[in-house]
């Protein structure tokens, strides 16, 4: 489980190291499954109207990565949850 990594990770003692928790990832992909088709037409438009509520962009997680790697960071952990995901990618710094 998503839990049992992050543990696992925090047992290697990096120096510093910081864990996405994004909603439910859009993203365009050449293979498609029905069910994340379906899903991405349902919760395109709940996206458009409460982007930060339950869907993150890939594009929205990559510039979040960016942001974090090229900022000094506070703390040796970071635990990022989708809003605070939202947030960094559009380069309004760490909290």
């Amino acid at each position: 489980s998503q839990g049992e990594i992050e543990a696992d990770v925090h047992k290697l003692d990096f120096e510093r190291y910081t864990v996405y928790r994004p909603a439910v990832l859009l993203c365009d992909r050449k293979e498609s499954r029905p069910t994340e088709w379906m899903t991405r037409k349902v919760l395109s438009p709940v996206a458009a109207l409460f982007p930060t509520f339950i869907t993150t962009p890939v594009e929205t997680v990559v510039r979040a990565m960016i942001n974090v790697a090229v900022t000094p960071a506070s703390k040796s952990v970071q635990l990022l949850e989708n809003a605070e995901i939202h947030r960094l990618a559009a380069g309004k710094g760490a909290h």
